[in-house]
């Protein structure tokens, strides 16, 4: 089955070059570098269309290419969207629909 990945935010900063600094912790499923957020969540605002590409994850002041479901780390992004980027809005990159039918290890499909 393939999750949505989510990274629940708590804090974002400026930096240079249309570079964004964002805080807080990844859902239920991994993060990669190059994930591309298609929405901003936020109890507020509600749902807005974004396009924010990961370019840089940090956590325990390391640089990772993933980053594991549950972990706390700073993204780097940049793209559109930047505006709705505040503490508990909710980035959402949907799972790709590629048509392909995954299977469990077990053979059954899901």
């Amino acid at each position: 089955m393939t999750f949505a990945r989510e990274f629940i935010v708590t804090g974002a900063t400026a930096g240079g070059a249309g570079v964004y600094h964002v805080i807080g912790r990844c859902g239920d499923a991994m993060l990669r570098v190059g994930d591309i957020f298609d929405q901003i969540r936020h109890p507020l605002d509600g749902v807005k269309p974004t396009r924010l590409t990961v370019s840089k994850i940090e956590a325990y002041q390391r640089s990772l290419e993933e980053l594991g479901a549950g972990m706390t780390a700073a993204l780097d992004v940049e793209g559109e969207g930047v505006e709705f980027l505040r503490p508990n809005a909710v980035l959402v990159s949907s799972p790709p629909s590629s048509g392909v039918i995954e299977t469990t290890a077990a053979g059954k499909h899901v």
